[in-house]
């Protein structure tokens, strides 16, 4: 079954799934007998092919091959074990292992997951930027994920040492040892990940990605944990170009240093998150975190509120299971209009800062959708001048 909406882009897609070991590093995560491991991460990368038009879903990579590593993710959710197992029957649109677009300029976006997530979780926007051009490198971070099948067979499940309240700023009490070097560490996975791209691409291999990637365009982007950690790895990686965060609060390092590149926030008002449950401490952290960072950009600087929506919408969630509505997980921003908004800003960010293709969306000083709340901070270019003929998908929707 295919539940996922069609992507717009012109673009095919094609998807391979990579082992990746990072030898100069020691494994922080999982039982204490992994600390003499090397870190293994689990890398999906999602590139533009031909072309294919409407393909029949079996010849399509699954959206999960094992629904049970997801357990832990519907245990935090407060969901049924088994609520995410028909996972396994669907299909995304991309095809394993199809030979790339013969292109080699394509530029690079590098997503990370929230926390007890998994790498598929935003499956719907990886497709749409990938069918717009994008090369998407989606990680599954060991042991902060719900689960991560290794190619070896063995299960790596979700360490509970990350549950919250960790890591917290100072607003609800200081970030003990644990927090600020788990924090570093899942970050350097974003690193090391663009490093393995750029190897990819440099060195002649029988990759089918070598050569086809523009390492001088990288942007990064996460859901939660993983937008703290996309803007933790921005911080210290100077090859990040662009940075999104969706639906999160900055750790203290990133409010202590700022950052240097182009940076939207997308998450909603502090009215929606009190109506989710989120507590007057939390909501407070969000916006005065995500503000402070967002006041002290040098550049381009995007904030993005979509009242309506709860926390699972920025993710496939409610593609995913009924359940998240009829408990009301999610929430009351209309589904299809939640993806189009989110896929329509993040394009316009990545095409504009990536791309140097101006954004109509980007260069107004508020939002002409009613339902989207809009601030910028300028860069040099006159945003206003933008002069992009993109359709966006919330206004299909």
């Amino acid at each position: 079954m295919r539940v996922l909406p069609a992507p717009s882009g012109p673009f095919g897609i094609g998807t391979v799934t990579r082992h990746l070991v990072d030898e100069n590093r020691r494994e922080l995560l999982g039982p204490p007998a992994n600390g003499g491991a090397p870190r293994e991460l689990m890398l999906q990368v999602w590139y533009p092919t031909e072309p294919r038009g409407e393909l029949p879903e079996e010849t399509c990579t699954r959206y999960v091959d094992d629904p049970a590593l997801l357990t832990p993710l519907a245990r935090l959710m407060n969901l049924p074990e088994t609520a995410f197992a028909h996972l396994g029957f669907m299909r995304t649109h991309a095809v394993p292992d199809a030979p790339p677009l013969d292109a080699s300029a394509m530029p690079v976006l590098v997503f990370s997951h929230g926390r007890c997530g998994f790498r598929g979780h935003n499956t719907a926007l990886v497709e749409e930027l990938t069918s717009n051009g994008f090369v998407v490198a989606t990680i599954d971070h060991t042991y902060a994920a719900c689960g991560v099948q290794m190619p070896d067979g063995r299960r790596v499940m979700f360490d509970e040492r990350l549950l919250p309240p960790w890591p917290r700023g100072e607003t609800t009490g200081p970030i003990d040892d644990f927090g600020n070097e788990s924090v570093q560490f899942l970050a350097q996975d974003v690193t090391f990940v663009i490093d393995e791209l750029q190897r990819i691409n440099s060195e002649r291999t029988d990759d089918p990605l070598w050569a086809r990637l523009d390492m001088s365009k990288v942007g990064v982007f996460g859901v939660s944990m993983g937008g703290f950690l996309a803007a933790e790895a921005s911080v210290s990686d100077p090859r990040i170009q662009a940075t999104l965060a969706m639906d999160v609060y900055m750790t203290p390092r990133v409010v202590d240093k700022g950052v240097r590149q182009p940076m939207m926030w997308i998450t909603r008002d502090a009215g929606t998150m009190c109506l989710e449950g989120w507590s007057r401490a939390d909501i407070d952290l969000t916006h005065e975190t995500m503000r402070s960072v967002y006041e002290r950009l040098p550049g381009a600087g995007y904030i993005v509120r979509i009242p309506g929506m709860y926390h699972v919408d920025f993710s496939d969630g409610r593609l995913l299971s009924p359940l998240l509505e009829e408990r009301g997980i999610s929430g009351t921003f209309p589904l299809r209009r939640t993806l189009g908004v989110v896929a329509d800003y993040t394009l316009a960010l990545f095409n504009q800062h990536l791309r140097d293709t101006p954004s109509r969306l980007l260069g107004v000083l508020q939002s002409n959708d009613p339902d989207v709340l809009f601030e910028r901070r300028d860069d040099e270019s006159d945003l206003g001048l933008a002069t992009s003929d993109e359709q966006p998908l919330s206004a299909r929707a």
